[in-house]
């Protein structure tokens, strides 16, 4: 056994305790020094932080529910849906004549109608909401009026 360490047992009781305060004190110091250089020095290094998690903690708050999410999605899927096509009420709206529909199962059709040439733009434009495309079209002059013959199809929704 080494001479210092004999020493130090064979020393009186309170110079063993005394060297033993030393040494947990120094030791403290040392662990204390080591976890001040992890933790930031001041209240301004640890802001960034507290403000990026509070920031979080808002959004986080402010997310939809579950059900929220639910209602809009259905709403959503609602307003998705096509209009019905009525040829006759087409027809109605833009001052034609209805001549006739033949429709398909794919979803479009054969629609002819009498129209004056003012009203033949018009009619194009207004097939988007029940999800209809003119694929072809004809136009001939029958008892002085424009017939107007549109070959239509179903646009895929998705």
């Amino acid at each position: 056994m080494p001479g210092w360490i004999e020493r130090w047992l064979s020393a009186s009781a309170t110079l063993r305790a005394v060297s033993g305060a030393m040494a947990m004190v120094l030791l403290g110091l040392l662990g204390a020094a080591g976890v001040a250089r992890l933790t930031p020095v001041n209240e301004t290094q640890r802001l960034p932080l507290a403000d990026e998690r509070l920031g979080l903690s808002t959004q986080l708050r402010h997310l939809p529910t579950r059900q929220a999410l639910a209602q809009q999605r259905a709403k959503l899927a609602g307003e998705a849906r096509p209009a019905t096509f009525s040829a006759v009420a087409f027809c109605a709206r833009h001052e034609a004549s209805f001549v006739s529909w033949r429709p398909e199962t794919s979803g479009g059709g054969e629609l002819v109608v009498d129209a004056d040439w003012a009203k033949v733009p018009g009619l194009f434009a207004t097939l988007s909401p029940f999800w209809l495309s003119v694929s072809g079209f004809t136009l001939a002059l029958v008892n002085g009026r424009l017939r107007l013959t549109l070959n239509l199809e179903r646009v895929d929704a998705g």
